[in-house]
């Protein structure tokens, strides 16, 4: 398994007022349900402002989704913006640098051990939320048939429409009261 991106922030937390900017560059993310096909490229800046450590930048790839009309696999490019804020405990020593203070939750992983920042971890949790909830690979996609399941995209099946399994059953009703009625 390769070894997880991660920032030493050592310099940073130890330092208030300190300022440094990070190129990103990462492997394709692939954890459920974030599937990179390519790269996260973008830059991060961390700011140590005495009680807050400030999370600023930009980041960008590109992933695989599902249609969600045909279910027929694409691609999109999606970026996000970074603005994040954790609080710092400052360090009983001037040597040790600040601790991170992070709300752990059961849908988010921690994003600190000691100075090191999980940068997997926070590309994952800032990339998640801004996936499309209704992915189309086409605006004009025809979808899947409610009957048989055959992509429309492909061409018609030969199911009956609504329309026509409607005026179906009304000429049957139709032919049957007609025979009554002879």
């Amino acid at each position: 398994m390769p070894k997880r991106p991660t920032l030493d922030l050592s310099e940073v937390l130890s330092h208030v007022g300190l300022t440094r900017e990070y190129p990103i560059d990462v492997p394709a993310i692939v954890e459920d349900p974030l599937y990179g096909v390519d790269a996260v490229r973008g830059s991060i800046r961390l700011t140590n402002s005495g009680s807050a450590l400030i999370v600023a930048g930009r980041v960008d790839t590109v992933v695989q989704l599902e249609c969600c009309r045909c279910l027929a696999p694409m691609v999109e490019a999606i970026g996000a913006d970074i603005d994040e804020q954790f609080v710092l405990t400052p360090s009983r020593s001037r040597r040790s640098p600040a601790a991170v203070e992070e709300e752990e939750t059961e849908l988010s992983g921690r994003l600190f051990h000691g100075a090191i920042l999980d940068l997997a971890e926070l590309l994952r949790q800032v990339l998640t939320p801004i996936l499309p909830s209704r992915p189309l690979h086409s605006a004009d996609c025809l979808g899947l048939c409610s009957q048989c399941g055959k992509d429309l995209n492909e061409g018609p099946c030969g199911c009956l429409t609504a329309s026509e399994a409607s005026r179906s059953r009304l000429g049957t009703l139709l032919s049957e009261l007609r025979d009554r009625s002879d």
